[in-house]
């Protein structure tokens, strides 16, 4: 009997023990599973920080000529010549164009992480700090739509006040004929001034990025 008894405490001690081991190793597997993930979306995040580093930086090259191709405008308003410019099309693209010039990084790995949930993945600060930046990305796409819309109130104004001009000369050479019209500059300066703000804020987006990319190297 004595022995019966040890037997079966020794069978149940053996099963336990299975069921323990068991557990842990479905435990370790699924803790390296989740580190193998995390290591994955660290990496696809620093990926598209780093494209997303690459494009702003052209970005700023292409904002800097153009904010200086606005305040030249602006300072000679009342003197510049639309047929000694060199590159008329440049300049056209740099002060009129709204959204062949925004500020559009491509957050389609980021969104897909959040969608799926492992952006939770990243740690806590890193999450805070890539969400401060897409905000402050999507705010500066809402003042392009303002800027738009100083421009098509611009557009509809020329129509209606300066009609012939408007129809029949380029852009730049209907602000140069119409320059006496304070209604004319005002509307311009005033989508200038919007165009101006969101390319200085853009060197103030790159700062953020590379705090993104330094953390993102650091842990991983």
């Amino acid at each position: 009997m004595k022995n019966i008894l040890t037997r079966g405490g020794i069978e149940f001690l053996a099963v336990l023990l299975g069921i323990s081991s068991s557990l842990w190793i479905d435990s370790n597997r699924k803790e390296a599973e989740i580190a193998i993930e995390r290591k994955e979306v660290y990496e696809l995040i620093n990926k598209e920080i780093d494209e997303i580093i690459t494009y702003t930086n052209v970005r700023i090259l292409m904002y800097d000529r153009q904010t200086s191709n606005i305040n030249s405008l602006l300072d000679n308003w009342y003197s510049f010549n639309a047929d000694s410019l060199e590159n008329i099309a440049e300049f056209y693209g740099d002060i009129w164009i709204t959204y062949g010039r925004s500020y559009n990084p491509d957050f389609t790995t980021y969104e897909a992480l959040k969608g799926d949930g492992r952006i939770n993945l990243l740690s806590m600060d890193i999450r805070k700090q890539l969400g401060k930046y897409y905000s402050s990305v999507e705010n500066w796409k809402r003042i392009g739509q303002n800027e738009n819309e100083w421009r098509n109130e611009l557009v509809k104004y020329l129509a209606i006040e300066h009609p012939d001009v408007y129809a029949n000369t380029s852009l730049v050479k209907t602000l140069e004929k119409t320059r006496d019209d304070k209604t004319v500059f005002t509307l311009f300066s005033q989508k200038s001034s919007l165009t101006i703000v969101r390319n200085n804020s853009v060197n103030s987006l790159r700062e953020d990025l590379v705090e993104i990319n330094n953390a993102l190297k650091e842990k991983k």
